[in-house]
């Protein structure tokens, strides 16, 4: 007997970094071919190497950050195809004490950076975030 769900398909950690934002349409062109909705995850750090050091993985400087989102941003507000659900997000990661977690709006929402996850609630409480 069925469970009386329906059962979709998706990849809620596909992340899409910087130097991908250029290829976004091929990105949802190529989840519309194998998911039934997309959540986008926007991965806004980059790692720093330093011969000799360990990596570093930091977030980018405001100003990328911002002109990625709004990239994305702009680009699912104009996509022109109702049948295939698209949702923003992007991973926040704090100061590295509470884990890696992905955003996701279902409409449209602004990209947080609190150092710990409790701020972060606080700060998407009022952004109808998942």
């Amino acid at each position: 007997m069925g469970s009386g769900y329906d059962i979709y398909f998706t990849d809620m950690h596909s992340n899409l970094h910087h130097n991908q934002i250029d290829d976004l349409p091929s990105w949802c062109l190529h989840a519309k071919q194998v998911l039934d909705f997309w959540a986008v995850a926007y991965y806004p750090f980059h790692v720093e190497k330093e011969e000799g050091k360990m990596p570093i993985e930091d977030i980018y400087p405001d100003e990328v950050l911002v002109k990625d989102w709004n990239k994305i941003r702009h680009f699912l507000q104009n996509r022109d195809d109702p049948d295939f659900p698209v949702f923003l997000g992007y991973e926040w990661q704090g100061s590295g004490l509470d884990g890696d977690h992905n955003i996701f709006f279902k409409n449209d929402g602004e990209m947080v950076h609190p150092l710990r996850y409790g701020e972060l609630r606080k700060k998407l409480g009022r952004h109808g975030a998942v």
